[in-house]
């Protein structure tokens, strides 16, 4: 990441998957118009407090990183409508901080599905949750006390979701 990134302060989206970065310059963190930031597939283990400074961020990608817990400064994110923490060391403890209200979509490993259960009173405007190669099936009865619904019809074969791999839970419309 260049160190003058910050001269970009009209930049909306950055997507820099795939890149090996290792950590995140605080110059980055200076790009205030920021809605979108992509990180999927680096070397990140960690997410510096700076996050919080990127107040307009609506959607963020942390997915296959080795980043173990998210900053409390997420926080000010008020305005993060999609979140995607799959494949990641992220536990419980650091999504306390995790402002749920605002939340559409989201992705997580099955570890945290426990989590957001117990939470989706907080998820008012989910409408997506994607566990991704996920262990459940879709029978379990975790699932009986969320409104959402499995969505079949868009991208899955029927081997996907018996059990074998990706659940995605949508709002479906009422027949």
């Amino acid at each position: 990441i260049p160190e003058n990134i910050s001269l970009l302060r009209n930049c909306i989206f950055l997507g820099l998957c795939n890149n090996k970065i290792k950590f995140l310059p605080n110059n980055l963190f200076k790009l205030a118009k920021l809605s979108t930031l992509c990180l999927h597939g680096n070397m990140l283990k960690e997410i510096p407090d700076e996050i919080g400074n990127l107040v307009e961020l609506q959607n963020l990608t942390l997915s296959n990183n080795s980043i173990k817990y998210l900053p409390s400064t997420v926080s000010k994110l008020t305005k993060l409508k999609e979140l995607d923490i799959e494949n990641t060391l992220i536990d419980e403890s650091s999504l306390k901080h995790l402002n749920l209200e605002n939340i559409e979509k989201i992705s997580f490993d099955d570890k945290l599905l426990p989590y957001f259960i117990k939470h989706f009173d907080k998820l008012k405007n989910i409408n997506s949750i994607n566990l991704s190669h996920s262990e459940y099936k879709i029978d379990n009865p975790i699932f009986s006390s969320i409104t959402l619904k499995m969505d079949t019809e868009n991208w899955m074969e029927e081997k996907d979701y018996k059990g074998h791999g990706c659940i995605v839970l949508k709002m479906l419309p009422i027949d």
